[in-house]
């Protein structure tokens, strides 16, 4: 998913809201297994519905206390958002070199498309 918005931001600028809505969705994508083994222990019978909800809830917390609203957020905000949300994930060992790449294509979006050169 990042790798698709990453190619759409080398071809043209993309909104803050496409880069908000992505960001949410990758968070939503990688919290969830983190997610589900939290709800074994506190909601064994959770379904699907359940842990999406607990997902967006999560992901929306990351928006709180920021200078831009949630409809309209700034990218200074949205990286500040993708630090939180990257400080929240623990990623099992195997996922750890698939998701240090994906915060790379972030970092790379949210520069506006900047070539990793042309941001040193």
């Amino acid at each position: 998913m990042v790798e698709v918005l990453a190619r759409r931001a080398e071809v043209r600028r993309l909104s803050v809201q496409e880069a908000r809505d992505g960001l949410v969705s990758w968070f939503m994508e990688r919290a969830e297994p983190q997610v589900r083994r939290g709800m074994k222990f506190t909601s064994p019978h959770a379904n699907a519905e359940e842990i999406q909800r607990v997902l967006q809830q999560r992901a929306r917390t990351f928006f709180h206390r920021l200078a831009s609203t949630w409809e309209e957020p700034t990218w200074a905000d949205l990286r500040r958002v993708k630090t939180r949300m990257q400080t929240y994930l623990l990623p099992q060992r195997e996922v750890l070199e698939v998701l240090a790449h994906e915060i790379d294509l972030w970092d790379f979006i949210l520069a506006g498309g900047a070539r990793p050169e042309a941001r040193a």
